[in-house]
């Protein structure tokens, strides 16, 4: 069906016109197999087992997460085998392993690929060909699948009833099905709505996102109100939970909840509008050309480039787990595991303290999606690639344990793209909160007010609307 998204109609399929009993006869004579067993692995075999699909893994045997793909119920020589062996048993060949070990493997694979169909949720591997090496047949079906969210919120979601949002899209259609059979694996994977995008589009999104307001910009948001607390004579615990608590705890999910209505209404009753929209504005404005240049890195491949190079590197793994660590090993993450420790109730109302944080942080999505959409990408993808995924999917593991532990539950490519870009949009964002800055003109809003266009306000609000409840 066709939705308007701020005044702009997009293609989506929901449940309802897809459901599920549908999207079962449609692959009722495939067998999927699911390569990898890391990130999206887990939650997508998973939930098609559990939806009635015939599914298989592949995963190397030596590697732990065999053992972990046996404690999930798969059994060995009957639904989970070596990777090679998958791939050949498999009609639909759903691969789901890291950015790094794509290049690596798809040599062994390709041969058992050709000919069927080519399942992706991330369009890395056919977009940075040219850095992959993944080319499959001109008689092989691409299609691609990409839920927003982490791999852990797409089981998560599934099994509490909330399901996640995907995009899709078809890269190839050599068969004349391939339209078909990517609806029917984006709701087989608990998707609640679906909308078209391209490879290309979600690739360039998503590594944007993941660099800034997903991953790497809420990192820096957080710890630049943290410092600017601290150099105010405030202790370390009260600057933590009016820094990263506020912001886990109320301002996001306020944001997810209502927009911006949700915190103007706030701000305004308190005297503090003025404060929130000074902080928006400056924010918008300190981060948008580093959105930019982001931006230009991920459609040219750059970032694309630096992080397989880095996952490919020996000494990787020892390398984030030190970079990891350092996190964590700071004032303001020590202080963190005290408060989650401390036995306080955690569940705050949902009350603002932090109104200078609450206009950064809408200032920073602004940033973000309007930098998207003058780019060419859609308003649901830049809605979803910016708010919805934040607040409706990685929160919850920000919440959990902090910055550290977010990045620890994404993808390798996503880990080194928000360590190396969070550092750069904290440098952006600190002068705003130790600048203090005040709002030039009468402090008063209209419902849903932003300078984005498409009205990105306007755009989530269909968004939310859309979100699944199956």
């Amino acid at each position: 069906m066709k939705v308007n998204f701020g005044g702009v109609e997009e293609t989506v399929v929901t449940r309802d016109e897809f459901p599920l009993d549908k999207a079962v006869d449609v692959l009722k004579d495939d067998v999927i197999a699911v390569l990898g067993y890391g990130s999206q692995g887990p939650g997508q075999s998973q939930n098609l087992r559990d939806n009635g699909f015939n599914v298989i893994v592949g995963q190397r045997e030596d590697s732990p997460t065999w053992q972990k793909a046996v404690d999930d119920g798969w059994k060995p020589g009957e639904t989970l085998f070596p990777i090679v062996e998958a791939a050949e048993k498999g009609t639909i060949v759903s691969y789901l392993l890291s950015d790094a070990a794509q290049p690596v493997v798809w040599p062994s694979i390709k041969e058992h690929v050709n000919g069927k169909t080519l399942y992706i949720s991330h369009g890395f591997p056919v977009h940075f060909k040219d850095i992959t090496g993944v080319v499959p047949s001109e008689d092989t079906d691409v299609i691609m699948v990409a839920p927003k969210g982490a791999g852990l919120s797409v089981r998560k979601n599934f099994l509490n009833g909330s399901g996640i949002n995907s995009s899709f899209a078809v890269h190839k259609d050599a068969s004349g099905n391939a339209l078909e059979n990517v609806l029917a694996m984006g709701i087989g994977i608990g998707s609640g709505y679906l909308f078209e995008t391209t490879c290309e589009r979600e690739v360039v999104s998503d590594h944007v996102g993941e660099r800034a307001v997903l991953l790497g910009g809420i990192w820096a948001l957080a710890e630049a109100a943290y410092d600017n607390l601290r150099s105010k004579g405030v202790t370390p615990n009260s600057s933590f939970i009016l820094s990263s608590e506020q912001a886990t705890q109320v301002i996001l999910p306020l944001i997810g909840l209502g927009g911006t209505n949700a915190i103007y209404s706030q701000a305004e009753k308190e005297g503090h509008l003025g404060t929130v929209l000074a902080y928006q504005n400056a924010v918008r404005e300190a981060t948008t050309p580093v959105m930019q240049k982001l931006y230009a890195a991920c459609k040219l491949g750059e970032e694309a480039r630096i992080a397989l190079e880095a996952n490919i590197k020996p000494d990787y793994r020892t390398t984030l787990d030190a970079e990891l660590g350092a996190i964590d090993g700071s004032e303001m993450w020590t202080t963190g595991v005290k408060v989650r420790e401390s036995g306080e109730d955690r569940a705050y109302d949902s009350d603002i303290t932090n109104f200078p944080l609450a206009g950064a942080i809408l200032g920073a999505m602004e940033a973000q999606y309007q930098t998207l959409l003058d780019n060419g990408h859609s308003p649901s993808e830049g809605g979803n690639e910016t708010v919805e995924e934040l607040t409706q999917s990685l929160n919850q593991f920000y919440q959990s344990n902090g910055a550290a532990h977010l990045l620890r539950v994404c993808s390798t490519t996503a880990q080194r793209g928000a360590l190396d870009w969070g550092p750069e949009f904290k440098d952006a964002i600190s002068p705003v909160f130790y600048g203090a800055p005040k709002y030039s003109g009468e402090a008063k809003v209209e419902s849903n007010q932003t300078v984005t266009k498409p009205n990105m306000w306007d755009v989530m609000e269909t968004v939310r609307k859309l979100r699944p409840g199956f």
